[in-house]
Parts: C-alpha cells; sequence; structure tokens
C-alpha cells in the first residue's frame, strides 16, 4: 500500500488557502459585471419605452408621461431589486432627460432622445469608490405623424 511522504503533510490546505480567495474574488466579480450587464439592458429599455412614449403623434404627450413610462418600467423590471416579500422596489430617483428642448411641438420625422440615468450606488452589489459614473443609456427614435 502507497504511504504517502510526512513532509507533504498539510500541502492541500496551504494550496487552498491561496487559491480559495482568489477563486471567490472572481466568482464575485463575475456575479457584479452580470448584474452590471443586467442594469445595462433594464436602462436600454426603460429609455426606449419613454422615446416611444415621447415620439408617439399624441397631442397630450408630457414630460411628466414620459417619466413615468421609465419610472413605472425600471419599478416593474426590478432595477433596485426585491423586498421580502418578493415585490419591486420602487425607483423614484432615475433621472430622464428629454432633448431638445421644446421636443413636444417638434414637427413629424425630428430627432427625440431621452437618456435615463440611475444612482449607482442603489443598483451595485459592491460597494465600492472605483466605479465613479452612474449608469446611463441614451435612446433617440424620430417623431411620428404626417410630414
Amino acid at each position: 500500500m502507497f504511504k504517502p511522504k510526512s513532509n507533504r503533510r498539510g500541502a492541500a490546505a496551504v494550496e487552498f488557502a491561496i487559491v480559495a480567495p482568489l477563486f471567490v474574488l472572481l466568482l464575485l466579480g463575475m456575479l457584479e459585471v452580470g448584474h452590471s450587464i443586467n442594469i445595462t439592458s433594464m436602462l436600454a429599455n426603460a429609455a426606449r419605452e419613454g422615446a416611444r412614449v415621447a415620439v408617439s403623434d399624441e397631442p397630450t404627450t408630457t414630460t411628466a408621461k414620459v417619466n413615468s413610462a421609465v419610472i413605472s418600467y425600471l419599478t416593474t423590471a426590478g432595477a433596485y431589486g426585491h423586498d421580502a416579500n418578493g415585490a419591486p422596489r420602487p425607483v423614484t430617483d432615475a433621472v430622464v432627460t428629454i432633448t431638445p428642448p421644446g421636443w413636444e411641438t417638434l414637427p413629424a420625422g425630428e430627432a427625440i432622445q431621452v437618456q435615463v440615468t440611475l444612482d449607482r450606488t442603489k443598483v451595485s452589489w459592491v460597494k465600492n469608490n472605483f466605479i465613479q459614473s452612474n449608469p446611463t443609456y441614451t435612446a433617440a427614435m424620430r417623431k411620428e405623424g404626417t410630414q
């Protein structure tokens, strides 16, 4: 029967102690990057929803309706996570910017941009100071209607 050498005793424990923290760090980094990609996708969809409302041919389209569409999408998608009961936490502080100024009165065919920005500290799982910018996405569409 094979008998291990006594000078190799505990080598596996030392190797594990060296590799385990690196593995956990890599795993957490992958989770945070995946979460960041998910947030970017939510922002892209929310900006598109806001742009769809902004370019509609309805005469009653206002900034409040565009903001409401964006906030509603972000809340439903769970941008700020979920509470203990599984309900999405409300998104109340998304910054929605619509350009150009006076977009409500633009003629059909003109481009309207909707930019959505979230607070980084509320969407990131890792609290760090390495990433300074807030997640932002801009969608542009042309105003509907007859020309």
